[in-house]
């Protein structure tokens, strides 16, 4: 077998190889796979909310994080990111209100 096609089969066996070995590899961490299986309900619609004040239905996300603040006031994470969005659209009143139940 010439040298040249001896090099070209031995990358065509390499290539298949590692494609194999990616294949077989696992797709997220255990630690990562755990996570979201056994994010609690609030967490899961608090980074909802922020994916639709960040998207396509700004006040939908609000009316989300209002709920989960509603239901409990100190859920720090939903009073913060309401905080910035009340920063981001002027209303600074509102977001020192919200950052001062952070804070405390």
């Amino acid at each position: 077998m010439p040298k040249h096609k001896l090099w070209l089969f031995a990358l065509i066996i390499g290539s298949i190889g590692l494609i194999v070995l990616f294949l077989r590899l696992p797709k997220l961490p255990d630690s990562v796979t755990e996570k979201v299986t056994t994010m609690d309900p609030d967490s899961l619609k608090l980074q909802q909310a922020i994916e639709l004040v960040n998207g396509a239905d700004p006040m939908a996300g609000i009316m989300q994080l209002r709920e989960l603040v509603a239901k409990d006031s100190t859920n720090v994470d939903a009073q913060y990111y309401l905080g910035l969005f009340s920063l981001k659209s002027g209303q600074l009143d509102k977001a020192i209100g919200r950052f001062n139940t952070v804070l405390l």
